[in-house]
Parts: structure tokens; C-alpha cells; sequence
């Protein structure tokens, strides 16, 4: 068995870095194996795989049995943390990922950045502004990364925040979808204000969180979160950020000086109330901002938009 920070390299492998800018790998990484004490879950990214060119990590990503154990012993303070949430709409949860789980999801960002096999589910959220860096999206935006690698639902990352949306929501949170949304470097395309209701069918019990995690340090300069304070009370008309595209903001011109940056470590989470008003700045350094969003909200409300033909882009997404 392995330790908590020894990994397990099979077959070649190389990672290529081009002065902090964009990691390219000599062969295509298409297979990730997370070991866990407890489970042995296998992450495996779906499609073709030529047999000699495959990574393999064997890890123990699980360094916690149970999620319980894991706020147990990180000591978060659940009402603290319900109390914040209610009060501003958002609330910061440092180390959600530790360094040596963070090893594991690192591969399989990268994997599911470079793998042409999620094409049909990635597309450019930042479309609706001119391109800034040649043949790379201004904001890369992949939804259903959990269809894409196997057993993801047991790793840490959807079991933790999983408990955690049922500390701010209640015991009927349930997983509603997941997305990867990256900017690279020097792509300086904001993410426009909106809230995140305005995207969603109008459902009858309005309660869910949006868990942003953050895969590199999240800075003002590379694109954190900013959020408007006790803005999830009230839902603004929003309309699309430019013509024929489906990225929307609000109609009234919010300003930085209204909301609070949120800069995160890797690692590190913030979760949002889906009325919470948001935005990013693009990404000004060389360096990525990649971040993993995970999304909640009552099983019965899941239930009624899957009834409904509303899947947050399951089965492909539109180039717009």
C-alpha cells in the first residue's frame, strides 16, 4: 500500500511547463486511479486509451474515513458557518482539500483539460467578448466532470461538500451537478455580475449552494470570487452580455467597490447562496485559476427540473 504522498508512475509520463502557462504532457493522460484505504475508489476518465500512454496515481486521497471525521477534526463550526451563510450569502471554508488529495484532483483537472473527450461538454463562458489568447477559450468551462471519471462521487471533494450542503441547506441537500470552469493565463475576460438563479428554472423551493473550490491560489489578479453582501434577498433582471449569447448579467451596473474579493489558497472553498451576486475579474498573470464548482440543492427540486428536461447541460452544450 502506499503512503499519504507517494505516488505510482506507470508507463511514460512527462509534464512540459512553458513558463507557468498552460501544462501540456508528452502523452495523453486518459487514466487516474485514486487508491483509498477505505474504499478503493478508481477514477478513470471514459473513452479511448492507447495502452502505453497512461498515468497511473496510486494514492491515499482519504486521509479522513467519513466527512464527519473530516469537520471534526478541521473543528468547522456548523453554526458559524450556517449563521455567515444566511447572514451574507456566501462563506469561506479553508482546506477543504488537503495537499495530498489536492495531488489527485490536480491530475484529473489536467486530464479533463486536455482529453478532446469531453469537447461535446466544454465550451468557452467567455465567448461573448473577443478572444485574448490564441487556441485557448477565454474562460474554459467543462460541465459533468463526474460523468467523465468514474467514481468521483466517493472521493472527498462531493462527499465532503455534500455534508456541508446539508449543514446550509438541510438533510434533503442532494448533488445536483458539477462543472470545472479555468482561466488560463493572460485571458483577461471577466466573468460579467450575475446571480446564479437567473440561469435556472423558476422552482418553488429556491434553496442551493454552489461550492467553488479552488484548484490554484485564487487571486484578485488571476480571477477569485467577488460577492455583494446580503444580495441573495433580492433577484435583479438580467440580460445576455452580448448578443446571441447565453451568458447573462444584471441590467444594473454593479460595481467592485459594492463587494468583497474572496482570494482562496488551493484547497480552500467558498460556497454561495444561488441568489448571491458574483463576478470575477479575468485573469491578468501567467499563471491558471482553475476551480471545481460543485452544485446542490433539494432532491425534490433536482427531481422536478430532470422531469422537466433541465440537466445543466448532461447531455451536451451549446457553442454559445
Amino acid at each position: 500500500s502506499s503512503s499519504s504522498s507517494s505516488f505510482l508512475l506507470q508507463r511514460h509520463f512527462s509534464a512540459l511547463f512553458n513558463l507557468g502557462r498552460r501544462c501540456k504532457y508528452s502523452s495523453t493522460v486518459d487514466s487516474v486511479r485514486v487508491a483509498s484505504q477505505t474504499e478503493t475508489p478508481s477514477f478513470v476518465l471514459t473513452g479511448t486509451t492507447k495502452a502505453e500512454e497512461f498515468v497511473q496515481l496510486e494514492i491515499d486521497v482519504c486521509e479522513f474515513q467519513t466527512p464527519q471525521a473530516w469537520m471534526e477534526a478541521t473543528q468547522v463550526g456548523v453554526k458559524e458557518m450556517r449563521d455567515e451563510f444566511d447572514q451574507k450569502g456566501f462563506v469561506a471554508i479553508p482546506s477543504l482539500l488537503t495537499k495530498t488529495e489536492l495531488n489527485a484532483y490536480d491530475l484529473v483537472c489536467d486530464a479533463l483539460l486536455t482529453s478532446s473527450n469531453t469537447s461535446s461538454h466544454r465550451h468557452d463562458l467567455g465567448s461573448h467578448t473577443s478572444q485574448k489568447q490564441k487556441e485557448l477559450e477565454n474562460i474554459i468551462q467543462i460541465m459533468w466532470p463526474v460523468d467523465f471519471v468514474r467514481n468521483m462521487m466517493v472521493g472527498p471533494l462531493h462527499q465532503r461538500l455534500g455534508l456541508v450542503s446539508k449543514v446550509l441547506l438541510g438533510e434533503d441537500a442532494a448533488f445536483d451537478f458539477d462543472m470545472i470552469i479555468a482561466k488560463g493565463p493572460q485571458t483577461l475576460t471577466n466573468v460579467p455580475w450575475h446571480q446564479d438563479q437567473s440561469y435556472w428554472p423558476d422552482m418553488e423551493d429556491k434553496r442551493a449552494v454552489s461550492c467553488w473550490v479552488a484548484m490554484d491560489m485564487a487571486t484578485v489578479d488571476n480571477g477569485c470570487m467577488w460577492y455583494v453582501e446580503g444580495s441573495h434577498h433580492k433577484i435583479l433582471p438580467h440580460k445576455p452580455a452580448a448578443p446571441g449569447h447565453h451568458v447573462l448579467t444584471t441590467k444594473d451596473i454593479i460595481h467592485e467597490d459594492q463587494a468583497t474579493p474572496i482570494p482562496l489558497c488551493r484547497g480552500d472553498a467558498v460556497l454561495h447562496h444561488e441568489a448571491t451576486l458574483h463576478y470575477s475579474r479575468g485573469n491578468s498573470t501567467d499563471i491558471w485559476r482553475r476551480a471545481y464548482i460543485l452544485n446542490f440543492r433539494p432532491k425534490t427540486m433536482v427531481d422536478w427540473c430532470r422531469e422537466r428536461g433541465f440537466d445543466h447541460g448532461r447531455g451536451g452544450v451549446s457553442t454559445n
